[in-house]
């Protein structure tokens, strides 16, 4: 099996900080992002490398077990995984916003052996599991389907979901003497997205509005992470930058409510001119008075 170089596949050095492995994430998970790129399978598998390699390099347990073993790992992985039971493949990374079906690639599985998300808690007969979401599935909560071996599941994810938190599931354990079993818990972990970012309530996002809306004024479309799409009224001479509060599109909170959506608007400019539209745009500076 072909050894995976989870640096190279995010572009970054090997000494790289959280920050850098973050954006990295960030820039070619927008790239290769499914609605991006609808029906590319090349753009679907980059895009789950993508999610596989800052699943390792931004936990610093598997990085330091990453770089230890390195491209030698067939050879050097020893009996410290021995206790360690076998995480379903639908624990991990392997998801974002229900899109690939989940899961980790051979190589992952292979590496990590018996390392792949849950082990024996204190208690004898109950575990512990690593379970990862997008930002779009704890903002909008619903139901999620997990495997676990032979058996599968459905758990009920509440709208405005947090990092951190923690899901008991009662009696989906090991089973022990007598049938009994023990109980199941869910720690929750937040993939980054490519277009929001979450701060406690609130989310922010940038997204594009043509140059001539930002001149003139006029609506612009907005995409809310719920996807939600508003019409956002931009004022005439509206500059690259400038950040718009939209009350009540953020996180849902506990109360029912929302935290705020800030967008900051991006100028799209023309890339492709004929040579009149060129004219044009040369008239309009020198009547504008501009230099070049």
């Amino acid at each position: 099996m072909e050894y995976k170089d989870y640096y190279k596949v995010l572009g970054i050095p090997k000494d790289a900080d959280a920050d850098t492995i973050k954006q990295a994430y960030r820039r070619l998970a927008r790239q290769y992002h499914p609605d991006v790129n609808p029906g590319d399978a090349t753009a679907e598998a980059r895009f789950k490398d993508v999610n596989e390699a800052y699943e390792v390099l931004s936990n610093p347990e598997t990085r330091q077990q990453y770089d230890e073993l390195g491209s030698n790992w067939q050879q050097q992985r020893t009996t410290r995984d021995q206790g360690w039971q076998q995480a379903p493949d639908d624990f991990g990374g392997g998801t974002y916003g229900g899109f690939g079906g989940g899961g980790f690639s051979d190589f992952f599985r292979t590496f990590f052996g018996n390392r792949g998300g849950f082990h024996e808690a204190e208690e004898p007969l109950d575990l512990k599991a690593k379970l990862t979401i997008s930002l779009k599935e704890a903002y909008l909560g619903g139901p999620k389907h997990i495997k676990m071996g032979d058996e599968q599941f459905r758990i009920e994810l509440k709208p405005g979901t947090r990092e951190g938190q923690t899901l008991r599931l009662r009696g989906k354990g090991r089973p022990g003497p007598g049938g009994k079993r023990g109980d199941l818990y869910l720690q929750l972990s937040i993939l980054p997205d490519p277009l929001f970012e979450q701060e406690s309530d609130d989310l922010y996002t940038q997204q594009s509005a043509s140059l001539f809306t930002a001149v003139l004024g006029g609506p612009m479309r907005v995409r809310t992470l719920g996807g939600e799409l508003l019409e956002v009224k931009l004022k005439p001479g509206t500059s690259g930058g400038t950040t718009v509060r939209l009350r009540g599109k953020g996180m849902p909170k506990a109360d029912g409510t929302h935290g705020d959506l800030y967008l900051t608007v991006q100028i799209q400019v023309p890339q492709k001119l004929t040579d009149a539209q060129r004219a044009q745009f040369e008239q309009l500076r020198q009547s504008l008075g501009e230099t070049q």
